[in-house]
């Protein structure tokens, strides 16, 4: 028992290592699947936005919808792949209410109140708040946890935005797991991965001023 659990320690910190340093490039890229969910990202971009390719709708949303819907039981846990699924819908509600209730947004302020939406939809996907049995992206597998972020492009996983979006997902998951009152040693140990993920991230944003964008129009 003890050694699984320095292997899943051993793995996470890998994984932290990899995000840190932008390693991701060394993984393959993911083929693109289609699926009909992912499409109504195109058919709010034709009919309402307008922003084309470099658009988040196309350039992030659909790309993005497309890769993970590619992943399948050769890639994912049960776990993982009813995180995905739950979080593929909760984002698209949540940009389909950004997109049509927004007047006259600008497509640069259409993404970042996209990648704003992001936190809650990983790690609450289907707003149970709390709940015991909660799909979270704070709850899967290093596995599961890899294999997510070899579908993500460095350049992606680097941005401002992105950034951003990563230091509050790593605080919520550091503070899921330090609300246990009672916690097992992999528990323990997760938290020590999310605190770290944290700093590590909040770091890198420091490298950006608060007046740098991304390279977004």
């Amino acid at each position: 028992m003890t050694q699984h659990y320095d292997a899943s320690l051993l793995l996470m910190r890998s994984v932290l290592l990899l995000w840190v340093l932008g390693l991701m490039s060394f993984f393959p890229a993911q083929a693109h699947g289609e699926d009909s969910t992912c499409l109504q990202y195109h058919v709010l971009d034709e009919q309402i936005l307008s922003c084309g390719p470099q658009g988040y709708a196309l350039g992030f949303g659909a790309r993005y919808c497309d890769r993970f819907s590619a992943l399948g039981i050769s890639d994912l846990s049960a776990q993982g792949l009813a995180w995905r699924d739950a979080t593929r819908g909760c984002l698209l509600e949540d940009f389909t209410a950004i997109a049509t209730d927004s007047q006259e947004p600008t497509c640069r302020d259409l993404k970042i109140r996209a990648f704003q939406s992001h936190p809650p939809c990983y790690t609450d996907p289907l707003g149970q708040r709390g709940g015991q049995n909660r799909i979270s992206f704070c709850k899967l597998e290093p596995r599961d946890v890899l294999r997510v972020l070899q579908v993500v492009e460095p350049l992606d996983l680097l941005s401002p935005l992105a950034i951003q979006q990563n230091v509050r997902i790593a605080g919520l998951c550091a503070d899921e797991w330090l609300a246990r009152g009672q916690r097992s040693r992999a528990d323990t140990e997760r938290l020590a991965f999310w605190r770290e993920l944290n700093i590590q991230w909040a770091l890198r944003l420091m490298d950006y001023p608060e007046n740098r964008g991304d390279s977004y129009p």
